[in-house]
């Protein structure tokens, strides 16, 4: 692809954007390998988690993060992301490093944030990431409403697989 053509496409995504788009692209023997989008997926596409497609059916798969390390997340989320084209694991969360580590069978390719892992590795460290878009929330019930108001607030999709909230009044503060 042509320096030109993948200044118009930045560009053309720019004007989606309504300001430059952050971008990181990849050289390789000075010819582009790679084009990794660093924005939310909520910029462009606010009701969904669709891939985004860039250049010639390049896509950047949306980075996700698992918090929690319980059955579901062990047995059905992780597997799913996985097993996903579209996403990419790129950090689990939970509140021991220990746990964090338990559910992670390849902890070279994935970060590991937990309340004991130092500075830089707490759940707020890992919602400022903008290579994740999105998170997993599998946590018990009285604790979900905490985690998924700061992912929110950080713009990231959140996908809970319990009720959101033990009552209704504290589900509805979330809309």
């Amino acid at each position: 692809m042509s320096d030109e053509l993948i200044a118009q496409k930045l560009a053309t995504l720019g004007r989606i954007l309504g300001r430059p788009p952050r971008v990181d692209l990849s050289l390789h023997s000075g010819t582009l390998s790679k084009v990794a989008l660093l924005e939310p997926s909520s910029y462009l596409q606010p009701t969904s988690l669709k891939r985004i497609i860039l250049f010639n059916g390049l896509t950047v798969p949306i980075g996700v993060a698992i918090i929690g390390r319980g059955i579901f997340a062990r047995e059905e989320h992780l597997p799913a992301v996985e097993a996903s084209k579209e996403l990419t694991l790129k950090a689990i969360y939970s509140r021991s490093l220990k746990s964090a580590k338990s559910l992670s069978i390849d902890t070279s390719s994935v970060d590991l944030y937990s309340d004991d892992s130092g500075e830089g590795k707490s759940y707020t460290d890992l919602l400022k990431r903008p290579d994740i878009q999105a998170v997993i929330i599998a946590l018990p019930i009285p604790n979900q409403p905490l985690y998924i108001r700061a992912a929110l607030s950080a713009g990231k999709h959140v996908l809970s697989e319990k009720p959101v909230a033990e009552n209704l009044k504290d589900a509805q503060d979330f809309i």
